[in-house]
């Protein structure tokens, strides 16, 4: 709360000061605090106004940070369509510069936007890319956050004694750096790790760590999938209403950050419990709000593609038009200049 009032206050002393540098710098601080706090359609109105001003300034470095920004804010609004096309934005003007550093992070989160969109092995790939640029610069800070990733996709792709080698080393590092982030993520991951290998003590101690420590971060890519991870192993335990109390924590979460693929998955998994219960009319209840999420999401995919074509064509235009602009400044020069010759010889 502290952050989201300075940063109204930088905004609007910003607003007075004739460098727009200020007030685009302003408008970063306030979207990245609103994505901080959870409130992830605000940050994407800010960081929408940031890039307005970046491209009127046409600061490549400024226009590539928003770019990934969005893209985060959107991994976390569950919209992933939209995520893969600001990085994929990002990706090209850093590789422009030959920013390894940024690339390295451009890919962590690409990498991201691809394993919650199911597609493990372009997960894997983007992550691997990650990892490997950002071990080019040897940045000890950042390397975490592409070895957490990959540890994670591993998991999903089954090569768990992979994922338990490489998670466990980053959770060593994070826990030395304090990066609580990380390791959190860390502990999560394995927490899933030793579900799959039915390791249940193991399991139950690194979701129980996650939850209490995360409740309060607003982190939805910790808390609400631990949620999920711990509701099913309560399930798996048959302990069910325990199961039910982490489903509808998790979709509560869900809702209230208005992500739609979290809460298609914590109302689908919520049903299930019910149903075990022979709990009927609310289970199909549910099942039915699952169901509703799943065409919205598709929904939200092909409008998100839409736009993003949309905008291509807008960003295509506005180049040409800039064509045009200097081809007639150019036809006036020549047309001064040979009226300059012919006076000269005048």
């Amino acid at each position: 709360p502290k952050a989201a009032n300075y940063s109204d206050i930088a905004i609007e002393l910003s607003k007075k000061n004739p460098n727009k540098k200020f007030l685009e710098r302003a408008y970063q601080d306030k979207a990245n605090t609103c994505e901080s706090l959870g409130l992830y359609e605000e940050s994407i109105i800010y960081n929408l106004k940031a890039l307005a001003l970046a491209k009127e300034s046409n600061d490549s470095v400024s226009i590539t940070t928003v770019y990934n920004n969005m893209g985060i804010t959107y991994n976390q609004m569950g919209d992933y369509a939209l995520a893969v096309y600001h990085l994929l934005k990002a990706i090209q003007l850093d590789e422009k510069r030959n920013d390894t550093l940024a690339l390295g992070y451009d890919y962590i989160n690409l990498a991201e936007s691809y394993y919650y969109a199911n597609n493990f092995q372009a997960a894997y790939t983007y992550g691997s890319v990650a990892y490997q640029f950002l071990d080019a610069v040897n940045d000890k800070n950042a390397k975490p956050y592409a070895a957490e990733s990959v540890g994670l996709i591993l998991i999903e792709l089954g090569r768990l004694d992979s994922a338990k080698k490489l998670l466990m080393e980053t959770k060593k590092l994070a826990l030395r750096n304090n990066n609580v982030y990380i390791y959190n993520r860390c502990m999560s991951h394995l927490g899933k790790l030793y579900s799959l290998q039915n390791q249940i003590d193991s399991a139950l101690y690194n979701f129980t760590q996650v939850i209490a420590a995360s409740k309060t971060q607003n982190y939805a890519d910790i808390y609400l999938p631990t949620l999920i991870q711990m509701a099913k192993l309560q399930m798996q335990l048959k302990q069910l209403k325990k199961a039910e109390g982490f489903a509808k924590e998790a979709l509560i979460g869900s809702r209230k950050i208005k992500n739609k693929a979290l809460a298609q998955k914590s109302s689908y998994l919520l049903a299930t419990i019910l149903d075990k219960q022979n709990i009927d009319e609310e289970a199909i209840q549910y099942f039915n709000i699952a169901h509703a999420y799943q065409d919205s999401i598709l929904d939200q995919s092909v409008r998100g593609s839409i736009q993003a074509h949309i905008y291509d064509v807008s960003l295509e235009k506005e180049k040409q038009d800039k064509q045009l602009t200097r081809i007639k400044l150019d036809e006036q020069e020549e047309k001064v200049a040979v009226q300059q010759s012919a006076l000269i010889l005048v």
